[in-house]
């Protein structure tokens, strides 16, 4: 029994020297870069003061890029006051330079009838483009009463390659007018586009 019993322990000391050795066998110590196989390691596997020592220096600026075109926010009001309009006699009520774009306009017309009015006088006005071109036109009748007040407004668009100017002009017919107060206001837009009569 004491025999048997001793050759158990034996035999248990072999087995655990034996797993010992085999577990010591399979932990390596890396001293060198050669031990390591090329794409073995990650990133992941390296320190954060070994990854943040990988990032090279900050490079030099580069270039400044070309000017983008001009945003559609540009706009030029003008606001205009008393002004005579002379039977028969076309009078440049107001006027506004602007550079190549596509524009919007927009015009109001505030008139007065005279002491003479009649039932017949009208005032005719055109809002155009370098003189060629019409953003608008329109005829109204003051009316038949005295020192009376109307108004007229007037809006259009249009594409100005080279640029130019932007005029409101009127005509007063049978009797000579006045313009109280008017407004002229050219907005530029990104884009037009031209829709078919509805």
């Amino acid at each position: 029994m004491r025999r048997n019993l001793f050759w158990l322990a034996v035999i248990v000391v072999v087995v655990s020297l034996s797993g010992g050795t085999a577990y010591a066998a399979h932990r390596y110590v890396v001293s060198s870069s050669k031990q390591v196989k090329n794409g073995a390691l990650s990133d992941k596997d390296l320190s954060a003061e070994a990854r943040s020592s990988l990032r090279g220096q900050v490079g030099p600026k580069g270039d400044t890029g070309t000017q983008g075109p001009a945003g559609p926010s540009n706009a030029y009001d003008l606001s205009i006051g008393a002004t005579p309009l002379p039977a028969g006699q076309p009078v440049e009520v107001g006027s506004v330079q602007v550079p190549a774009g596509t524009y919007v306009a927009f015009a109001r017309i505030q008139g007065r009838t005279g002491l003479n009015a009649t039932g017949t006088d009208t005032v005719a006005c055109n809002l155009s483009l370098n003189d060629t071109w019409l953003f608008d036109t329109a005829t109204f009748s003051p009316g038949d009463q005295p020192n009376a007040e109307r108004e007229l407004s007037m809006q259009g668009g249009s594409e100005i390659a080279t640029g130019g100017t932007v005029r409101l002009d009127c005509t007063a017919s049978g009797h000579s007018l006045s313009i109280v107060t008017a407004k002229l206001t050219v907005l530029r837009v990104g884009a037009m586009t031209k829709l078919p009569i509805d």
